[in-house]
């Protein structure tokens, strides 16, 4: 009697261990097909948001930056200044405390004023030009803001976002439309930023000190590229090998180097200005041909690395904003001295000098601005002035990882009796910011190029820092 009841609870066990491994499998496909689906899902969240910046870019090459929709280049320095200005006027504290409103008035100022110079252009170019520049401004804001709300790397997206903008512009030159119809569906495609919600999110952890002391070097560099307007493009558009290469070669620099910038970032900048020194030295050659498509490769993968570089510069300052303006407004100007500097220097060998003194002036500015930067402490940079846009969550605070040691205390009011908070080293406090933001060790250690027992390490010597500061004021 017992055999068959220990023979079927037996079975019974079996079963019941089989159902448990079958329901384990079950459970297991079903997570693997849920991350997947978030994946997927964050995949495209990240690509809505970088899409109005490539949008952005789309328009500006194809219109008013001497694109082929700009019945006349010479007017594109009434943008180029008036943008300037705009930018610079949207680091006013007016124009912050209200600069969601702002936003969503110049986006629709925007896409009206460029259906206004495709129907109605004529003798009212130069004023429709004048409030694009301005009413472009904060639209350029947040198109970077929400770039860099993007999950993953923001300079990687952004430098595809660099390429797309200007593929596309070569693909809308060649659609058979006539040039009204093409300004009027570039003016419908800006109203799409409107639809994207912002939501500000952590920074992500510094690489520098958050300081302007690159501006100079901008400035310096893109006037060269703004040489390159007059000088270079006129004599490219008549003697190119291939319509259109010189955006090939400005993608792929763009995206080379928002792969290896942070690894090599001096070295390529060096390598940027030794470019547009070449660039300009090859007009010496006695070939035309050569001579314009050798010039405008270099300068093109030149400026492309530059415009990288300052992308990334700009989002990595706490108050990304004011920075984006700032840097932004600073190439523009760069490149509207150089516009106005080319109608005044003759295409002779002075040119070719002017350039190679400014080159060589900004090179020894970068380097001596950065001999001995990467080892300073630094202190937390200024946290952003903008406002979160109503209905939408506000930043979050910086907090520990589950497996690091709590090292940031709750956020209180400070009373006068506090005492001064332990000072950590810069790269403890980018550091820091990584273990913050990254939910392990691993992640955060992938992110600032160390090792996962580097990381554990300042961690740990930061905790003892702070526990021997508590004991001290104890």
């Amino acid at each position: 009697m017992f055999k068959p009841l220990n023979f079927y609870h037996c079975a019974g066990q079996l079963n019941a261990t089989l159902f448990i491994q079958h329901c384990a499998a079950v459970f297991a496909i079903r997570k693997s097909n849920m991350s997947y689906k978030s994946g997927t899902e964050q995949l495209l969240t990240d690509l809505r948001r970088a899409t109005p910046f490539a949008l952005f870019v789309l328009w500006l090459t194809t219109f008013p930056m001497a694109g082929p929709l700009l019945d006349d280049k010479e007017t594109m320095d009434y943008f180029l200044w008036s943008h300037v200005f705009g930018l610079l006027l949207c680091t006013h504290r007016l124009v912050v405390r209200q600069f969601h409103q702002i936003f969503i008035g110049a986006t629709v100022l925007t896409a009206a004023a460029t259906l206004a110079y495709a129907f109605y252009g004529g003798g009212y170019d130069t004023a429709i030009l004048l409030v694009l520049g301005i009413a472009a401004s904060p639209l350029l804001i947040q198109s970077l803001l929400l770039l860099e709300s993007t999950s993953r790397s923001p300079v990687l997206f952004g430098a595809f976002c660099i390429a797309v903008g200007n593929l596309g512009m070569l693909a809308l030159k060649q659609l058979p439309v006539a040039n009204p119809i093409k300004l009027a569906l570039l003016g419908a495609a800006l109203l799409f930023v409107l639809t994207v919600p912002f939501r500000p999110q952590m920074p992500r952890a510094m690489q520098g000190s958050a300081s302007y002391r690159h501006l100079p070097f901008i400035y310096l560099f893109q006037i060269t590229s703004g040489f390159m307007y007059g000088l270079l493009l006129p004599v490219y558009y008549r003697e190119a090998y291939l319509q259109g290469s010189e955006i090939f070669v400005y993608a792929v620099a763009a995206i080379v180097a928002a792969k290896y910038l942070n690894q090599r970032r001096e070295a390529m900048l060096a390598g940027c200005i030794l470019f547009a020194t070449l660039a300009y030295a090859m007009l010496q050659i006695p070939s035309p041909t050569l001579a314009s498509n050798a010039s405008v490769w270099l300068i093109m993968a030149a400026v492309g690395i530059v415009d990288i570089a300052v992308i990334a510069y700009a989002l990595s300052f706490q108050n990304q904003p004011r920075a984006i303006a700032y840097c932004f407004a600073t190439m523009l100007a760069g490149i509207g001295t150089g516009s106005l500097l080319d109608q005044w220097i003759s295409a002779n060998a002075l040119s070719t000098a002017a350039l190679s003194a400014l080159v060589f002036s900004a090179i020894a500015l970068l380097f001596a601005k950065n001999k001995q930067q990467m080892h300073e402490n630094i202190d937390l940079p200024e946290t952003s002035s903008y406002p979160a846009p109503a209905g939408h969550l506000a930043p979050v605070e910086l907090h520990a990882s589950a497996e690091a040691p709590s090292v940031i205390s709750p956020a209180v009011e400070p009373t006068p009796l506090e005492m001064p908070k332990p000072t950590f080293s810069a790269q403890e406090w980018r550091v820091l910011q990584a273990v913050a933001q990254y939910p392990t060790y691993r992640e955060a250690a992938t992110a600032l190029d160390l090792s996962e027992s580097s990381v554990k390490t300042y961690m740990q010597r930061m905790y003892k820092k702070q526990v021997l500061f508590a004991a001290n004021s104890c």
